[in-house]
């Protein structure tokens, strides 16, 4: 038997006993869900993420008198 442990929303957490087959079926949605969180997020990197990093880009909008 394998174990599952979920964390809900508010904070609580249960942990549930499954067979080897439900698990292996668990561990593949994970994969899944990660895979589709990857393929989302490839293309779009966000100014933040830049900006927390201590990276900034310069404004060719502006120009300098």
């Amino acid at each position: 038997m394998q174990t599952i442990k979920y964390t809900f929303a508010d904070g609580t957490t249960s942990i549930v006993e499954v067979t080897e087959d439900k698990y292996l079926i668990h561990l593949e949605l994970l994969q899944q869900e990660k895979r589709n969180h990857w393929k989302e997020t490839r293309r779009h990197t966000s100014l933040y993420y830049f900006t927390d990093m201590g990276i900034d880009f310069e404004d060719k909008r502006i120009t300098n008198p």
